[in-house]
């Protein structure tokens, strides 16, 4: 809230899954006005059962109806491979024979979250699907109705460690009225391996491509800046106002 009375940002995003424990009528009592947005870590809805699906959907729902977010998002992603699950989030393959059955699952996610869903791009680890992924996100919105949040960082983290071309999102851009954009930083200090980390200040090239997606398309309804640790204040500040001097 310290940020907002500063006038820095003007809506959350939740995390939501670390919030269905509280009745909604009382973050609703606790934001007053500000909107928000929510961001779904754990739906695995590619991979839950359908009855799973329809539950945790029918509970997110009732905090839609409530709080009304700017947009609900979640991830295209494995979380488990023949029923076991993984120690860390892993990429989707996308394969374009997959596109149908893909469709057919996003429909049934939306449909039990009675909403639209924008599904977030991913932060490649390594070569075996990245380059795949801009094109096959426009494909995939297009075919199911849903929408893409794009994650400006992870663009630049995908083209370091799965060697994608930025300029191949600019596309994802055009397509998304949401935006993300946060810190990243070389594992261990080596060079060449960018890990998502959501610790550090925002990068001069992070910044330099953001401008590149704004020239190349309107400036987008949100942009949610993410930090999840070294929480200094000051620093945060600073790359918010910079981010209001860039989209201005």
């Amino acid at each position: 809230m310290q940020l907002a009375a500063l006038g820095l940002v003007s809506y959350f995003e939740f995390l939501i899954d670390n919030f269905v424990h509280i009745p909604p009528t009382k973050i609703a009592a606790e934001i007053g006005d500000v909107p928000c947005a929510f961001h779904i870590m754990k739906s695995e809805f590619l991979e839950c059962a359908p009855e799973e699906l329809k539950r945790y959907g029918k509970l997110i729902r009732t905090f839609v109806r409530t709080l009304k977010p700017l947009y609900v998002s979640d991830h295209l992603a494995r979380f488990n491979v023949h029923q076991m699950n993984l120690p860390i989030v892993a990429e989707y393959s996308y394969a374009k024979t997959d596109i149908d059955r893909l469709s057919a699952r996003v429909g049934q996610w939306q449909e039990a979250l009675g909403t639209q869903i924008f599904l977030e791009n991913f932060p490649s680890r390594t070569t075996a699907f990245a380059a795949a992924q801009p094109e096959f996100l426009v494909a995939l919105s297009a075919k199911s109705g849903c929408g893409i949040l794009f994650d400006v960082s992870n663009a630049i983290v995908a083209s370091v460690n799965g060697n994608v071309k930025l300029s191949d999102w600019i596309e994802v851009a055009k397509a998304s009225p949401h935006f993300h954009v946060a810190g990243f930083r070389k594992v261990n200090g080596k060079s060449g391996w960018l890990l998502d980390s959501h610790d550090s200040v925002v990068t001069e090239d992070t910044f330099e491509f953001l401008s590149a997606c704004l020239k190349a398309t309107s400036v987008p309804e949100s942009m949610t800046y993410e930090r999840d640790a070294n929480l200094n204040i000051e620093e945060i500040a600073a790359d918010l106002r910079r981010f209001q001097r860039g989209c201005a």
